[in-house]
């Protein structure tokens, strides 16, 4: 069984504290392509702060689209890109709704 945390379903509805990002800004045009911006060490209503090579830098989410690969139990890695509009909001509030989710998958 997958745990939550490897789960491409679940995945943006969890905090996002250790997970190593990559984004692309959506309205910058030079942001073309998606860059490495380090791993979450914090996390709020809307926005992500990162760190990247020991210097801390902030992003707003609704503004960046964003890419993390997630390990699976066979070894693989699934790509999971997500637009950042999808997981403004406290990251308690979303693991909340897991539940709703789940209930209507199986009822």
């Amino acid at each position: 069984m997958k745990s939550m945390r490897n789960n491409p379903e679940l995945f943006t509805y969890l905090d996002l504290i250790g997970v190593e990002l990559y984004a692309k800004n959506k309205s910058n045009p030079t942001w073309s392509d998606f860059r490495p911006i380090g791993m979450c060490v914090s996390e709020s209503k809307y926005t992500l702060k990162m760190e990247q090579h020991g210097s801390p830098k902030i992003f707003i989410k609704k503004e960046y689209q964003f890419r993390v690969w997630l390990p699976q139990d066979d070894g693989s890695k699934i790509l999971v890109e997500f637009d950042g509009n999808k997981i403004v909001g406290r990251p308690e509030q979303r693991i909340k709704l897991i539940r709703k989710k789940l209930h209507k998958k199986y009822h």
